[in-house]
C-alpha cells in the first residue's frame, strides 16, 4: 500500500509568490553540469520578457515545509501558450558558465598566475558577478586538496568552462591510495544565498546518507552495465627546451583486460613516462567502480546531496551494496511526485587485479 505523502510545492520569483504552477521537473545531473528547474505558469497576463533573469526560489516542500529552497536560481528562457507560461530556469553557476557569462582573458601581463581554483573563483565573480548584490555565495568555497594553481594558463576562456578542465586534473589519493578521489563543483543553500563548494567524491566505505530496498524507499529498479575500462592511453609532452620538447604517449594496462581492450585516453601534464603511467593508473582507479548506471525511482531521498553514499538493500548481489549518488531527477504534478535517483555501481576489491605497464 503507498502512502501518500503530503508536498506543497512553492515558487518564488524575486521573492514574490507565483501561484498557478504545474509539470515541475527538476534536474540534478552532477558531474560539473548545472542544475535545472523547468515548469508551468498559470498566468498567462504575465509579461515573458520581464522574466528573463528573474531570481528564482523553489521549495518542494516534501513532508513538512522547508526552510531552504530545494533549487535557487534565474530565469534562463520562457515559451508562452495560450494559457501559461514555461519556465526554464539554471542554478547560479549559470552567470559563469553561460554565453552571456564574462569572458577571461589570461596573457602574460593579466593572469591568475599563483591563484588557486577557490582564489580564482572568489576574485573574479566579486568583480565581475557580485558587484551590487549577491548572485553566486562565497562563503563556503573551499580550496581543493591537493592545491591546483592557474600557473601558466593563458587564452580566453569561459571561467566556469576553465575551473572544470583544471579540476579534471587534481585527484586525492592521500585518503586512501587504493581508491582515488575526484571533485565537482557543487551548489549549497544556506537559505538566503546558493554558494558554489567543490565537492570531493566520498569513499564507498564511508556511512550512508540513505538506506533503501524493496520494502522501504524502492518503487522500481532497473541498470545496465558496460565493460569496465582497464587501459588508459596517456598522452605528454617529453621534457626538454623548448625547440626539443616532443610529444609522446604512454599506453598503461590495468591488470589482465578481463573485459577486453576497452580504454580511455588521457591528456597529461607529466613530463616522462614514470609520471604519465601514475596519471593513467589513477584515472583507472577512480573510474574502475563505475561501470554501471543504476536508476531507482523512489519514495526518499529527495533532499540528499551529489555524491552521497546510498545502500541499496536488494537480492540481486550485482547492484546490492554501496553506492554514489551521481544524479537525481525530481517531478511534480497535481499532487503527484516522483523522484528518480541515478548511483554509481559498488566497489571492487582492487586486490582482485594484478598491476601491469607497457
Amino acid at each position: 500500500m503507498t502512502q501518500v505523502t503530503f508536498c506543497n510545492p512553492i515558487l518564488l520569483i524575486d521573492g514574490r509568490e507565483i501561484q498557478n504552477i504545474s509539470n515541475v521537473s527538476i534536474s540534478f545531473p552532477g558531474g560539473n553540469q548545472l542544475n535545472s528547474l523547468s515548469l508551468s505558469i498559470g498566468e498567462p497576463d504575465l509579461d515573458e520578457n520581464s522574466l528573463f533573469g528573474k531570481s528564482i526560489s523553489f521549495y518542494l516542500n516534501y513532508g513538512a515545509q522547508d526552510n531552504i529552497p530545494i533549487f535557487r536560481g534565474y530565469v534562463k528562457s520562457t515559451t508562452p501558450s495560450n494559457n501559461s507560461i514555461r519556465l526554464k530556469c539554471t542554478d547560479v553557476r549559470g552567470f559563469i558558465k553561460s554565453k552571456e557569462a564574462p569572458k577571461v582573458h589570461l596573457d602574460d601581463f593579466s593572469n591568475y598566475d599563483g591563484y588557486s581554483l577557490a582564489q580564482f573563483f572568489k576574485k573574479y565573480i566579486e568583480e565581475n558577478i557580485n558587484i551590487n548584490k549577491t548572485y553566486i555565495g562565497l562563503d563556503l568555497m573551499n580550496d581543493t586538496y591537493p592545491l591546483f594553481s592557474l600557473n601558466g594558463e593563458r587564452g580566453t576562456f569561459v571561467p566556469y568552462d576553465l575551473v572544470t578542465t583544471l579540476l579534471a586534473k587534481i585527484i586525492d589519493t592521500d585518503t586512501d591510495a587504493q581508491n582515488p578521489l575526484d571533485y565537482i563543483i557543487d551548489v549549497v543553500d544556506d537559505g538566503n544565498n546558493s554558494h558554489m563548494v567543490f565537492k570531493k567524491k566520498k569513499l564507498l566505505t564511508d556511512s550512508p546518507a540513505l538506506t533503501l530496498s524493496d520494502y522501504d524507499g524502492i518503487q522500481t529498479l532497473s541498470y545496465k552495465k558496460r565493460a569496465k575500462t582497464f587501459v588508459a592511453n596517456v598522452s605528454f609532452e617529453k621534457d626538454g627546451d623548448s625547440e626539443s620538447k616532443e610529444s609522446k604517449e604512454h599506453v598503461f594496462k590495468y591488470g589482465s583486460l578481463p573485459h577486453g581492450l576497452s580504454s580511455i585516453n588521457i591528456s597529461s601534464d607529466a613530463k616522462d613516462p614514470a609520471g604519465a603511467r601514475e596519471r593513467g593508473r589513477l584515472e583507472i582507479l577512480k573510474d574502475l567502480n563505475n561501470n554501471a548506471e543504476i536508476s531507482i525511482r523512489a519514495s526518499k531521498g529527495h533532499y540528499i546531496g551529489l555524491e552521497s553514499i546510498v545502500q541499496v538493500n536488494v537480492k540481486d548481489q550485482s547492484v546490492s551494496g554501496k553506492h554514489r549518488l551521481i544524479g537525481k531527477t525530481i517531478s511534480w504534478n497535481k499532487g503527484t511526485v516522483n523522484l528518480v535517483l541515478n548511483l554509481s555501481q559498488k566497489p571492487i576489491k582492487i586486490s582482485d587485479y594484478i598491476l601491469s605497464t607497457t
